[in-house]
This record gives C-alpha cells, sequence and structure tokens, in this order.
C-alpha cells in the first residue's frame, strides 16, 4: 500500500466537507469519545479496500492514541475555551486562530502517521462492507456500544465514489 498521508488529508478534507459528515463527526467526537481522525482512517483505509482486525485496530490506535490525548486534544481544548473570551478582541481572535491552525497542523501528522500503518497491507475490494469491518473494530477498540456504522453512514456514504 502506500504511506501517502497528503491522499488521506485530502481525503479527510473532501469528506468532511460534504454534507452532514461534520455533524456526524462532532457527535463521535462529542458525545462518544471517538477520535475522528480514526473514524476518517477507517474509512479511508475501506475505500482502499483495506480490512483491519480488531487487534490489527488496536495497534493503530495505541500508536495515534498519545498524539491524540498530548497534542490534539489540548490544542482543541484551548481553542474551544477561547471562543468565548474572543468575542470582540482582534488579537484574542488572532491567538485563536493560530491555534486552530496548531491543532489541525497536530491532526495533520497524526493523519501521516496512521496512513504509514497501511504500508505492507494488501487491500482487498473496496466498498462499504470493508469501511463497516474497520469501523467495527475501532468502536470495538475504543470500548463504545454505540451503533456506529449507523452513527457513520454519512461518513461512509462520503467515503465511497458515487454510483
Amino acid at each position: 500500500m502506500t504511506d501517502d498521508a497528503g491522499a488521506f488529508w485530502a481525503f479527510s478534507l473532501r469528506v468532511y466537507a460534504t454534507s452532514g459528515v461534520e455533524s456526524a463527526c462532532l457527535d463521535l467526537q462529542d458525545t462518544h469519545g471517538l477520535d475522528v481522525n480514526l473514524v476518517l482512517f477507517c474509512c479511508w483505509a475501506g475505500s482502499l479496500g483495506v480490512a483491519f482486525t480488531k487487534r490489527q485496530m488496536a495497534d493503530v490506535a495505541g500508536q495515534s492514541r498519545e498524539w491524540q490525548d498530548k497534542v490534539v486534544q489540548p490544542l482543541r481544548t484551548i481553542r474551544r475555551d477561547m471562543k468565548n473570551m474572543v468575542t470582540n478582541d482582534d488579537q484574542k481572535q488572532s491567538l485563536r486562530d493560530l491555534v486552530k491552525q496548531a491543532e489541525l497542523s497536530a491532526e495533520m501528522l497524526q493523519q501521516h502517521s496512521l496512513a504509514q500503518s497501511l504500508n505492507g497491507k494488501q487491500p482487498d475490494t473496496p466498498g462499504k462492507q470493508v469501511i463497516r469491518v474497520n469501523l467495527q473494530a475501532y468502536a470495538g477498540v475504543a470500548g463504545c456500544d454505540c451503533n456506529i456504522v449507523r452513527l457513520c453512514e454519512p461518513i461512509i456514504a462520503a467515503s465511497l465514489p458515487a454510483g
């Protein structure tokens, strides 16, 4: 496979911009405690035909968790906390914008690491079923008892070419 993090990032931006995906991602993140980058990774890998067992997903998620917990999440918390503090102050808004850029850069680096985990994987037939397998493996690893496939339907639909 490939370690093309640029392709994963482009996929994520395209999918996230699709109607209904942002709200689904925020729900998965804020209500269910899931890492949106890992959800998107499950979909991207599945769209390439790469399926993960629960064990393989545990390895991938474990490698990504420290970066998410110690870098991405603290930046997100700072950015969100600043939201109500910067109402009419251009300097504070500029700082919040810098924090947002740092958060996006941190997520891009996380995605680069995730993309590298596809090295050596042999793809099968891409499609919804492979994406569902990956999402269920991730939900199991994350200890999420939600119906992840149902919650991810807009993301799954946006992950595959129309047709």
